[in-house]
């Protein structure tokens, strides 16, 4: 499961913050998630629920998924819209090259602890 290296690297990313901060107890870790990222947040809590308790920074901590939902539009009609998945061609004028705006982000937001 390709969760755990991503829930390795946000501990990661998390550590190195927390240490930068002085940082001994993370309480909550929040990350961004695009649904197009290609992980969904249930395995990513999963891998964290089984990755966090090893480390004493992170013991007792929860992670926090907040969804973005993925956005395209079109660069001919400049119609915009939300997609469950990439589009080839804009529903509006059926013109090719939508851009993607958002739906791939997969970032550590922010954390809390003492």
């Amino acid at each position: 499961m390709h969760e755990f290296g991503i829930v390795e690297r946000i501990l990661k990313t998390v550590r190195e913050r927390a240490g930068e901060r002085g940082v001994t107890k993370v309480k909550r870790v929040r990350v961004v998630l695009g649904s197009l990222a290609g992980v969904t947040a249930e395995s990513l809590r999963l891998a964290f629920e089984a990755l966090a308790p090893k480390e004493d920074l992170f013991r007792g901590a929860s992670l926090e998924v907040e969804s973005r939902q993925a956005r395209m539009r079109c660069p001919e009609c400049g119609s915009e819209r939300e997609v469950e998945f990439r589009l080839p061609a804009c529903p509006e004028c059926g013109a090719g090259g939508l851009k993607l705006l958002s739906g791939q982000e997969l970032y550590v937001d922010c954390f809390e602890g003492d």
